[in-house]
């Protein structure tokens, strides 16, 4: 997972060569680094510069069959036997041996120490070498120079220097192992930091387990992983995976991930095909790493990955998952105690608006009544005024019969308020009973006869069906009727006419109130039984009302189990129609009718 660095990226190269000058000065033979990314540290002893310049630097380059070229090969050898002595190819009077440098059992340098293998060398090799390696004469006369003054050292003194490299390898390589270490773990620190913060931004608790997931997933190369949270209503492990929103359950007691919880420690399985506790979750899955979640000693979840490949999870992946759950467990605790407060909150907010809207509710009901008794006894006095009066004039009767209209339209005002407070609060309550449905019709036409003809219009009664019955609350069915009349004649110009219907429709009543005025929009239309909106808003130089008529409407004639709808077109009129279910005894009656009349 991660990256070993080469020894010169560890140590600092000063200190390296400090240490090569002081075993060059011991042993009496020049010594350098060899290292893994295969360049050459040298000590700064000058009478063994050149040399190692020119054939340790320059000449290695050139060369592409020295075995020096090849650190594996170098290395291989040093390792199985550090005894060993290897020739130079391009420079075969010298010897080389030294011992290796490790961090985890993986070799990062090689210490080499050089010697000639006997005091005589000929000078016509010498010349030979030079020629091979491109020297001018004075280099030439260099390099001859340098080897000439590498000594030759008995085989005793060649095992003391070797025991020597191997102490200060074995040294720098616990330097090494030190500061690697040391990186390692503020590397880890800052890979688990990074998502940690990046966590903090997720607040409810399916963000912060899609994330941590997508983030352990990718970091370890794994090909799926989930987050497994114990259930205990459930005695199970629930979890979401990366791959889906899937809920997945882990019985109590099965599985490597109820063995992580159970034992409070990660579960790091190389081959889960041999692992008698394995319950597959993935499909082909061959290693897994399971690491629980603990709250104050406490196990409450599970971080689970899995991989297609055997062996794939490493101790560091074991390490880095450690870390981080004690900030996952930290941000779903959070996210549980935030979520605690929002609906304490909510239930206080709720609680304040429940208390808030029967407050309103009797402020309503209160106000409707302290208005509704005075429109009563003044709508009583103008009703004699207008029918029974003899003691005033024509000109005054025609005011007091305006004022008795206008007066009855405070008090269907008033009912609106009321009624729409109920439905908005749940509190509608329907007396219902049997009522005779052309008997309302009448009565109420009756009442808008007069009405409609000082506006110039027709009003018209179209009865299909003789005392046709519904089960219905009589106020409520008066509310819808007299909506609906009072926009028929609003909207109706003088010489119009609006058409009452009443029919028996497949075990319902119906009733149409259809006028030939100015129409409402297309637009209007998908929104006229909404509250608030109101069909004035396409009705060129109309006032617009409290937007609540129609919707009240439609709710009490929903409340009834019935249904309405309503067509109309600009300029061309309009027409409501809704359906209640016809008295139980009627429709059969009306079944049985219609059954003898096809006979």
């Amino acid at each position: 997972m991660f990256k070993i660095p080469s020894i010169d990226q560890l140590v600092d190269v000063s200190l390296l060569q400090e240490h090569l000058d002081s075993i060059t000065q011991a042993i009496g033979i020049p010594v350098y680094l060899l290292t893994n990314d295969g360049t050459c540290i040298l000590g700064d002893q000058y009478r063994y510069r050149q040399i190692c310049s020119r054939f340790i630097k320059s000449k290695l380059e050139k060369c592409k069959q020295c075995k020096l070229m090849d650190i594996d090969a170098t290395i291989s050898a040093i390792a199985n036997d550090n005894d060993k002595l290897i020739t130079y190819d391009c420079l075969p009077m010298i010897e080389v041996f030294g011992s290796s440098i490790t961090i985890d059992n993986k070799i990062i340098a090689v210490m080499l120490a050089e010697k000639k293998k006997s005091l005589e060398v000929k000078m016509s090799l010498l010349q030979e070498c030079a020629r091979e390696a491109d020297l001018d004469s004075k280099a030439t006369n260099t390099f001859i120079e340098s080897i000439l003054i590498i000594p030759v050292i008995s085989m005793d003194r060649t095992r003391s220097a070797q025991k020597l490299i191997a102490v200060a390898t074995n040294a720098i390589s616990q330097l090494v192992r030190k500061e690697f270490s040391l990186r390692h773990s503020i590397e880890k620190m800052e890979i688990v930091n990074e998502i940690v913060v990046a966590l903090n931004r997720y607040k409810d608790i399916d963000s912060i387990i899609e994330f941590v997931i997508n983030q352990v997933v990718d970091l370890t190369q794994a090909r799926d992983g989930a987050l497994f949270l114990w259930d205990g209503s459930k005695k199970a492990l629930v979890a979401y995976s990366k791959k889906d929103t899937g809920y997945y359950q882990v019985p109590e007691k099965k599985g490597i991930v109820s063995r992580a919880l159970n034992m409070r420690e990660a579960q790091r399985v190389n081959n889960v095909n041999i692992d008698p506790d394995y319950v597959k979750i993935f499909p082909n899955t061959q290693s897994e790493l399971a690491v629980p979640l603990i709250l104050e000693s406490i196990p409450i979840g599970v971080l689970d990955i899995q991989s297609d490949q055997l062996n794939h999870f490493s101790e560091e992946h074991e390490h880095i998952l450690m870390m981080l759950v004690k900030h996952v467990t930290a941000a779903i605790l959070g996210s549980f105690v935030t979520q605690f407060v929002a609906s304490f909150e909510n239930a206080r907010l709720i609680a304040e608006l429940q208390k808030s809207t029967a407050e309103k509710d009797e402020l309503i009901r209160n106000l409707s009544h302290e208005l509704k008794t005075p429109l009563t006894h003044i709508i009583t006095f103008l009703e004699h005024l207008v029918n029974r009066s003899i003691s005033i004039s024509d000109k005054e009767r025609e005011f007091a019969k305006i004022a008795y209209q206008e007066m009855w339209r405070y008090v269907r005002l008033v009912d609106k308020i009321l009624t729409f407070s109920r439905i908005l609060g749940r509190r509608l309550i329907l007396s219902k009973e049997t009522i005779v449905l052309s008997e309302v019709l009448r009565n109420l036409l009756d009442f808008y006869t007069p009405i409609a003809k000082d506006k110039g219009i027709e009003l018209q009664f179209n009865e299909d069906i003789k005392d046709a019955e519904v089960i219905a609350d009589k106020d409520s069915l008066m509310q819808i009727l007299v909506n609906l009349l009072d926009n028929a004649i609003k909207y109706t110009p003088n010489g119009g006419i609006v058409q009452v219907s009443l029919k028996e429709q497949n075990g319902f009543s119906r009733i149409e109130i259809s006028d030939n005025g100015i129409g409402i929009s297309e637009i209007a239309l998908q929104h006229l039984f909404e509250p608030y909106r109101s069909g004035d808003e396409a009705r060129p130089g109309q006032k617009g009302g409290l937007g609540i008529g129609l919707y009240i409407v439609k709710q009490l004639v929903e409340e009834h189990q019935g249904s309405i709808t309503v067509k109309s077109k600009l300029d061309e009129g309009t027409t409501f129609t809704f359906d209640l279910p016809s008295s139980p005894e009627k429709s059969l009656v009306s079944n049985v009718n219609d059954l003898i009349s096809k006979i």
